[in-house]
């Protein structure tokens, strides 16, 4: 079993760097989101819910994902859902932008599995001693967690931003709502307005439902019924203050690096593999 499973993760690897050759413009073409932000003092702990995947229509640069960003959008913790391949596959990511030049940002990414559309992929974005991704599609094998230790530990504690993104990379919204249910974030601190208040949202057209908040052990648990990305367009507010006095752009998440990271995390396990 073990073997099949590296012979898939080995295929997976291999469709990734073919479909990744085609060169990708400097920036995504198109972002869509919706922000939760905790206020000034408080920071996110853990993020959870169920992303449905969506139809496909064809190979080509669709990254969907839940994430957690950093204060100044300097960095960001994310599952991406990817259809590089024509085959959606989900992927977890540590993107930090230690530099504005690419020479300083680092791209730590793992290869989890592939999904189908109508799967429900249930992700855990939690801190402990480090923050760690979980994945997993009730009722199958497929579920994978990874760690991630940030370059600088101190801010691993300060992280404001809950997202819903829809990024695009030549390619244009054709894949119908991209929906989100069951959805935790929990902070730090006793403030619980930022869930209840209306959120943030460039370039996108959603639905929130069956929000309610608790409050209890300086922690704030914001849970949403479901999240819905309609469409573009719609629905705009205000955008969250930074955290910084210096705000910077949403960073991409370096899918052009991806394929040397997958490799290299597949041949770490390649010994512990075959020795079981």
């Amino acid at each position: 079993m073990q073997l099949q499973t590296l012979a898939a993760l080995l295929a997976l690897l291999v469709a990734q760097v073919a479909a990744q050759n085609a060169t990708l413009p400097e920036t995504p073409t198109q972002i869509h989101n919706v922000v939760y932000a905790v206020p000034e003092g408080q920071n996110i702990v853990q993020f959870a819910g169920t992303m449905r995947v969506p139809h496909l229509p064809h190979a080509g640069f669709y990254y969907l994902w839940p994430g957690l960003f950093l204060p100044n959008y300097g960095g960001v913790l994310q599952p991406v859902l990817s259809g590089a391949t024509g085959q959606w596959s989900i992927n977890s990511t540590w993107y930090y932008a230690i530099t504005q030049d690419p020479a300083g940002q680092q791209d730590v990414q793992y290869v989890a599995f592939g999904v189908d559309e109508g799967d429900d992929v249930w992700f855990n974005m939690q801190k402990n001693d480090t923050w760690s991704i979980t994945l997993a599609v009730p009722g199958t094998t497929k579920q994978s967690t990874n760690s991630f230790p940030m370059i600088e530990p101190a801010k691993a504690d300060h992280i404001p931003y809950a997202v819903f993104e829809i990024e695009l990379w030549s390619q244009v919204w054709d894949f119908g709502p991209l929906t989100f249910t069951n959805i935790t974030i929990v902070s730090n601190g006793t403030s619980s307005s930022w869930c209840s208040d209306w959120p943030y949202a460039s370039e996108t057209t959603f639905q929130v439902s069956g929000v309610t908040s608790t409050v209890g052990n300086e922690q704030v648990t914001c849970s949403i019924q479901s999240m819905v990305l309609e469409q573009p367009g719609g629905n705009a507010t205000a955008e969250p203050a930074p955290r910084t006095s210096q705000s910077t752009a949403a960073p991409s998440t370096g899918q052009r690096s991806a394929p040397l990271i997958y490799f290299a995390c597949i041949m770490l396990s390649l010994p512990m593999l075959l020795l079981r």
